[in-house]
């Protein structure tokens, strides 16, 4: 029997890439992480990670294993969740996840919701996060009743959905380059240093953006990789770099340090498609419901 415990640990340190920054995290210490780590692997049977001098890195039995890491983690959220919703006398329950990258437009999901609560008062409405790779098996599974999906990331083939929002990004820069706020060419940031999504955590996205900047004639120069938009936002303000980012309605700068600039020759590729995902054949009737309010 493997310890929930031993894949918090395993998750933590495979996000991290680092097993100091993961027992920072986890308020641990290093050799207790380190043990845990150990006493997962002669459990499952193999090596999870590769350990350099300079980095940690996922074999590819740990790539197998995260993913099922994730999905145990997150059955075990759900049957808490499911626990207390009984204790607390509901008898329905509608289940939310958001792929991160669609907080910025959150709003229209909010407003939908409170639609929801109005006329549905007695189903508790649960929203948590969920990355939107990771989305499309849990509803299949009937895990979850709702998505909100980046729909470059979902094979929605045996999934039902409605496009809700097409979003054109922007570049976020330092405001130390002092570049032109008109906008720039693609081109023109060459020579730049670049945050890119983790290909771990975005593969689609990463393979995206190598691909446009080689399209265009340069190799980027990755700076770091971004593991969460409120994170490379900070970098950015920072000076590490430039990342591609969908720039918030009515908030031309996030954090002092940051400036959005246009992107004179965006290509096509580039631009982000979202949607409200569901199960046909999922037994919820509150699905119905809610699309009634969307």
């Amino acid at each position: 029997m493997i310890e929930i415990t031993l894949l918090e640990h395993f998750i933590a340190v495979a996000n991290a890439s680092s097993f100091t920054r993961a027992a920072v995290q986890l308020h641990i210490s290093q050799p207790v992480l380190s043990r845990s780590i150990k006493r997962l692997e002669e459990k499952v049977g193999t090596a999870l990670l590769e350990r350099t001098s300079r980095k940690v890195a996922l074999t590819a039995a740990g790539e197998a294993f995260l993913s099922e890491a994730y999905f145990i983690i997150e059955r075990l959220k759900i049957a808490a969740n499911d626990a207390r919703r009984i204790g607390n006398g509901f008898t329905e329950k509608l289940r939310i996840r958001v792929c991160p990258s669609v907080n910025w437009h959150a709003q229209e999901i909010s407003h939908a919701i409170r639609r929801f609560q109005g006329k549905w008062p007695d189903v508790q409405v649960e929203i948590s996060p969920l990355m939107s790779v990771n989305q499309a098996a849990a509803l299949l599974a009937a895990d979850i009743d709702i998505g909100f999906i980046n729909l470059e990331e979902v094979d929605c083939t045996d999934l039902e959905h409605k496009h809700i929002t097409s979003v054109v990004p922007c570049v976020a820069v330092p405001s130390s380059w002092k570049l032109p706020k008109s906008g720039v060419t693609l081109f023109e940031l060459r020579d730049r240093p670049w945050m890119i999504p983790d290909p771990k955590l975005a593969p689609s996205a990463y393979d995206k953006f190598s691909k446009v900047c080689r399209s265009t004639g340069f190799e980027p120069q990755i700076a770091v990789f971004a593991e969460d938009g409120a994170t490379g936002a900070i970098q950015v303000a920072c000076g590490l770099g430039a990342a591609f980012v969908e720039q918030p309605v009515n908030n031309p700068t996030v954090f002092e340090g940051m400036e959005f600039i246009p992107l004179k020759d965006l290509p096509d590729s580039l631009i982000v498609h979202y949607a409200i995902a569901w199960s046909a054949t999922a037994p919820s009737s509150q699905i119905g419901n809610f699309l009634s309010v969307y």
